[in-house]
């Protein structure tokens, strides 16, 4: 039976019959389990969550999220990711825990990175700094 799965960002078909529905790791996700003959790698879920407002980032001397931060969940058969677009980063773990301080911890990495470099950035490199700025 084929059955239509609204994403966030647009409506897929899946065969349900070769679909199992399995447990979240992370209240709130559901998850839809489905081989592909394209890939080698499954998503199961992608979901956007909001990281709180005055999130401390980790080893930072002090920084931590001005605003809340929303960002995008995927979950794979072995790992985690969770990225967001506005500031072009994402963090990975084996664990929701591992790829949420990953992800923090890139973002104080990026944002060190292009400050020092600030002189010499892209424009694209500059208007990611300027949104770190805003965030951190």
């Amino acid at each position: 039976m084929v059955m239509s799965v609204t994403t966030e960002n647009r409506p897929v078909e899946t065969d349900s019959s070769q679909c199992d529905v399995i447990t979240a790791p992370v209240e709130g996700i559901i998850l839809l389990e489905g081989e592909s003959p394209q890939s080698d790698v499954i998503t199961l879920s992608i979901e956007t969550v909001i990281l709180p407002q005055n999130t401390p980032i980790p080893q930072s001397g002090g920084l931590a999220l001005k605003h809340a931060l929303p960002a995008q969940v995927e979950l794979t058969r072995d790992s985690f990711v969770i990225s967001s677009g506005g500031v072009d980063e994402e963090g990975y773990g084996h664990t929701y825990q591992e790829a949420y301080t990953d992800f923090l911890t890139s973002l104080r990495d990026r944002y060190r990175s292009l400050s020092r470099r600030e002189a010499r950035l892209s424009s694209r490199d500059h208007a990611i700094l300027e949104e770190l700025r805003a965030l951190l």
